[in-house]
């Protein structure tokens, strides 16, 4: 399910009221600043990690491959290969993913 993208939005305390108020509106400014940053990090680190796994299946992938190559190396018997012409993909390739593209971009006015 498709998040809506909104954009982060950080307080801003005025300079016009007491020193408590100035204070109590810093610490809330921080404390948002702070979930926003969470936010984004977790994000960050959430589409690392599924590119090291992206990764890591092509590794295994690639290791496979070169077993097999390596158990046909030497051999004396003649060998078929059976192989498509082309990589195995569709004519047309779905877009690649982005860190947003699971949110719905909002206008305002």
């Amino acid at each position: 399910m498709s998040q809506i993208l909104q954009p982060y939005e950080q307080f801003l305390s005025s300079s016009e009221l007491s020193n408590d108020q100035i204070i109590n509106d810093l610490f809330y400014s921080l404390e948002k600043l702070n979930e926003i940053f969470t936010s984004i990090s977790s994000r960050i680190y959430k589409r690392i990690e599924d590119e090291d796994n992206r990764i890591m299946m092509v590794n295994n992938r690639i290791t496979t491959c070169h077993n097999k190559v390596q158990s046909v190396r030497g051999s004396n018997k003649a060998t078929t290969v059976h192989s498509t012409a082309k990589f195995p993909a569709g004519k047309s390739l779905p877009p690649p993913s982005t860190l947003f593209s699971t949110f719905i971009q909002v206008n305002y006015l």
